[in-house]
């Protein structure tokens, strides 16, 4: 199927989406993807590219394009104010300025910039909003353990292994909604 400059493949026995390009350029965009940089500076998803994968990596990401599916990062995601995300971010920090359909699991802090729009829920240790953002969303603030034992997760990811194989995505999620099912359950949040 060709989309723009980008031809997608569809393996049918790993379910998996491999972008060819047609165009240098976007080659050499491509490769900036995919690149591990050592130097703090975030791996770049840039405007004009709609990516569907599952992305993992200890790296910073910024997204300025279309993104479908999860990004998993043991480093901060900041997600620019004309990107728009379908599906999941699991990281230690976020910044977020344009729009998801998805779920926040933090480690940190959550910062919805002016503009952003987030539709589903949010875990994590911080939140902080401006005044100007449109959030159809539940909160929850994991305690202090739960936290400790997430990071303890996150900072055992393995590149290497693709993220829907990773026994540790589900591990991170159910960590962060057993937290809160357990809040829920408590004899202090029950009506009397």
């Amino acid at each position: 199927m060709t989309d723009g400059f980008f031809s997608k493949k569809r393996s049918k026995e790993e379910n998996i989406i491999s972008i060819e390009t047609t165009n240098t350029k976007t080659e050499t965009q491509m490769n900036d993807i995919r690149a591990t940089n050592g130097n703090g500076n975030p791996i770049l998803l840039p405007t004009e590219v709609m990516i569907e994968a599952n992305f993992k990596t200890k790296h910073p990401i910024k997204v300025e394009s279309k993104f479908h599916g999860t990004l998993l990062s043991q480093d901060k995601i900041i997600v620019e104010d004309h990107s728009e995300i379908k599906g999941d971010l699991i990281c230690s920090e976020l910044i977020i300025s344009g729009k998801l359909v998805g779920n926040i699991y933090c480690t940190g802090k959550v910062s919805a910039k002016n503009g952003c729009e987030i539709t589903g829920k949010i875990f994590t240790k911080r939140f902080e909003n401006d005044d100007n953002t449109n959030l159809n969303c539940i909160i929850s603030v994991p305690d202090n353990a739960t936290i400790e034992q997430i990071n303890a997760v996150l900072n055992d990811i393995d590149i290497n292994t693709k993220l829907a194989a990773d026994v540790n995505l589900p591990k991170i999620i159910n960590l962060f909604t057993d937290n809160l099912n357990a809040k829920n359950s408590s004899p202090r949040t029950k009506a009397e």
